[in-house]
């Protein structure tokens, strides 16, 4: 009986230190995903000042478009 109770024990044991260990990876994952989602945010903040200077180049080629077909049809 009492290997029973010793076997019971080590399986308790083993039972505690596989759910510590499972949040412990969780835990990690966590902090590798927070950094992760960082690098993302800060990429997409990039990505976004880009667009806003392409997109102010691209208004101000409009009136040099206007002013040749102004000027082309005045010639």
């Amino acid at each position: 009986m009492s290997s029973k109770k010793a076997t019971a024990k080590t399986r308790a044991k083993t039972s505690v230190s596989k759910s510590q260990e499972a949040l412990s990876e969780i835990k990690t994952h966590q902090r590798e995903c927070a950094i992760r989602y960082e690098y993302i945010e800060k990429r997409l903040d990039e990505g976004s000042e880009k667009f806003k200077k392409l997109e102010m180049m691209i208004w101000g080629v409009y009136p040099f478009m206007v002013a040749t077909i102004v000027a082309a049809r005045l010639l």
